[in-house]
């Protein structure tokens, strides 16, 4: 018997159980991998420390997960900030303050600033089903103007088309910006640097995390959690508290869908479905960097594919995921939902990926400076949580509070704010909350 299990030992799940450590708890997380981080994880290959999957930490040192670390008395992970956006627009790629100047855009820009500083939370909930383009076109007009909100409301949504962003949370996402005036950053050693931090503490508060063992099935008796079935002698522990920091949907491969309402599981399979996207991988060990500025690289419109790309060299910040003399070159291409898209159609747009950075970097020789190069094909792979549509944002995700005694979630699926590592600690830190408050 403990007072609570965790599934999974990603950010979120962590992140709740480090807090509740904190509280007095006694803890037990399980993880099915032999790899803390989740989604947000960090690989060696030969002596290359690449981070699993796209992701940014909003606000450098004073996001969420830092916060969180620093809360529970964690070591601290040195967060490095991006100084700069490189921006391809008209057909040129710039950097971001070139792109805006100091005239129309600039002033359209500065007005726009100022309004989302002054907004209330309750304002911005009223846009969440909102599109972000309708949003931002009746208050602008300059082209310059547009493309850098539409640039960036890409990058806090993976999603390129601005019709397809909920206004309220890319709002949300500027307000943090503004406040703590940090884009983004990079953590020291990669992104499982968060994880390995907060499980540090987590066990020196008494807490147990238990890496490659698989969750069985979870015990419900009368709508209420009992227990979980694990590992492959199908031991079982009683808790009075589980938390789930599964994809919400993945939560029926343990606990059958005639338990819950009819309501939740038709909510939760319909945002499934909506939240996979293909994608194209690009990861490449070099010789030289690519480009010099501790900058992102954010494209709408690719030359050649005519996709949205990310890139960007992790190593510009620390050296130390690299080995000596060596650069590293990261990113890769959402194109379209998963369902409409073809492997044939994948394939080709893969083999354009090289082309595409010949495109915007013509005077690089890749042939000359590229050790290795990958570009993985992800042809069903969830990228970014529930997508940060209209009706899919806050409140209209599933609440992590779950519709079953003492079961509650976290995540980047369920209720949470913000963008990048910071939406799965909010929502760990709301499922916490409520915690608390009902012990």
């Amino acid at each position: 018997m403990v007072d609570v299990i965790v599934i999974g030992a990603g950010i979120a799940g962590l992140s709740a159980a480090a807090l509740l450590a904190k509280a007095g708890f006694e803890v037990a997380v399980f993880e099915k991998s032999q790899f803390l981080g989740g989604r947000a994880t960090t690989l060696n290959m030969n002596d290359y420390l690449i981070d699993f999957g796209s992701h940014i930490c909003p606000s450098g040192q004073e996001s969420d997960v830092c916060k969180v670390i620093q809360f529970v008395g964690a070591r601290e992970v040195k967060v490095y900030p991006f100084e700069d956006m490189l921006i391809y627009f008209k057909e040129k790629l710039k950097k971001e303050s070139q792109m805006i100047g100091s005239g129309a855009p600039k002033k359209a820009v500065d007005r726009v600033y100022s309004e989302i500083s002054t907004m209330t939370f309750e304002q911005t909930e009223a846009l969440d089903n909102v599109t972000f383009k309708n949003w931002i076109e009746e208050r602008v007009d300059n082209e310059e103007a547009k493309e850098f909100f539409f640039i960036h409301s890409y990058i806090m949504t993976s999603l390129g088309d601005p019709n397809e962003q909920s206004a309220g949370c890319v709002i949300r996402r500027f307000q943090d910006w503004i406040r703590s005036g940090i884009r983004a950053g990079y953590p020291e050693g990669g992104f499982i640097s968060f994880s390995n931090s907060l499980a540090e503490r987590i066990e020196a508060l008494g807490g147990k995390i238990y890496r490659s063992t698989s969750i069985k099935k979870v015990i419900v008796e009368n709508k209420e959690v009992k227990k979980i079935i694990y590992g492959k002698e199908n031991k079982e522990v009683s808790s009075k508290i589980i938390i789930s920091s599964l994809p919400v949907w993945e939560n029926f491969k343990l606990i059958p869908e005639d338990e819950f309402p009819v309501w939740f599981v038709k909510r939760v399979r319909y945002l499934e479905d909506e939240s996979y996207f293909a994608g194209i991988g690009l990861v490449a060990g070099l010789n030289e960097p690519l480009y010099t500025e501790k900058a992102y690289i954010s494209v709408l419109d690719t030359p050649i594919n005519h996709t949205t790309l990310q890139l960007w060299q992790p190593s510009n910040f620390t050296r130390s995921i690299v080995p000596p003399g060596k650069h590293l070159l990261t990113g890769g291409q959402i194109v379209e939902p998963y369902h409409s898209m073809t492997r044939k159609k994948m394939n080709f747009l893969a083999k354009n990926s090289i082309n595409e950075i010949l495109e915007l970097f013509p005077d690089y020789d890749w042939e000359k400076n590229c050790d290795w190069f990958q570009n993985p094909v992800l042809p069903k792979r969830l990228i970014d949580g529930v997508h940060r549509r209209p009706y899919q944002v806050w409140k209209a995700k599933p609440d992590v509070v779950s519709p079953l005694k003492n079961l509650y979630f976290c995540g980047d699926t369920v209720k949470g704010t913000g963008c990048g590592i910071d939406a799965p600690v909010r929502s760990a830190k709301l499922a916490v909350n409520a915690i608390l408050r009902k012990s």
